[in-house]
């Protein structure tokens, strides 16, 4: 009689069985909640300063939200960052890696969003273009959800290996754009502004930084878990 083998890896059982959206939110660090309640607690801050017409307070509480995901990054990957060289990482970790990461960056184009519906729809500020680059950057953030759950859809190692290392080439596609986008930017002038698009250029600015700095954290980690591979 031949026994039904079982998995006993959990590396194993996790190739076997992807994993869900729901799972890789719950281990974002700080806790997902968390950092959603600190990104709303950011955007109506930036509301009510941009309302007032304090620049410094509008670029504050963005520096705050960026901060925010950035920290939140960091703290996500460290363990995989600080895991044993001799440590041996299948694909399909470098994967959770990185839907851990896409997690936080659907996140930033969401803040992104939520600040400019908010600041251009609730505030005496008037800018004909805040919607549009709002409604981009929620399609976006939907996107990524997508991506998301095609990546935990994939249904072998092989495939998962594939769609993560596609995604990671985007990712630093993603980089390269914000930070070329954001030295234009800054070198354009436009933060000087004295137009009432100067709180978008806020916006831009921070969640481009966010967005750059989670796209070297999505490029690292795969470099590691590829190398313990």
């Amino acid at each position: 009689m031949i026994a039904k083998l079982q998995p006993t890896d959990p590396d194993a059982a996790a190739c076997a069985q992807p994993s869900s959206l729901g799972q890789h939110v719950s281990e974002v660090r700080p806790p997902f909640q968390i950092v959603i309640a600190i990104l709303v607690v950011c955007v109506v801050a930036m509301a009510v300063a941009a309302g007032r017409g304090s620049e410094t307070a509008t670029a504050s509480a963005a520096a705050c939200a960026a901060s925010l995901l950035i920290g939140a990054g960091v703290l996500t990957n460290l363990a995989t960052w600080r895991a044993s060289p001799t440590a041996q990482t299948p694909p399909v970790n470098a994967a959770i890696a990185l839907q851990r990461s896409t997690v936080l960056t659907a996140l930033a184009y969401a803040w992104g969003s939520l600040a400019l519906f908010t600041i251009y729809l609730g505030t005496p500020l008037s800018w004909q273009h805040g919607w549009q680059y709002a409604s981009v950057m929620a399609i976006i953030a939907v996107g990524h959800v997508v991506f998301l759950r095609h990546l935990a859809a994939q249904p072998t190692p092989v495939a998962v290996s594939r769609a993560t290392k596609r995604a990671v080439m985007l990712a630093c596609l993603q980089g390269t754009a914000t930070v070329v986008a954001m030295v234009w930017l800054v070198m354009s002038g436009k933060l000087g502004t004295l137009r009432d698009d100067w709180a978008a250029n806020t916006v831009f600015l921070a969640g481009g930084t966010a967005l750059a700095v989670l796209s070297a954290i999505i490029v690292v980690t795969h470099i590691i878990a590829e190398r313990r591979r």
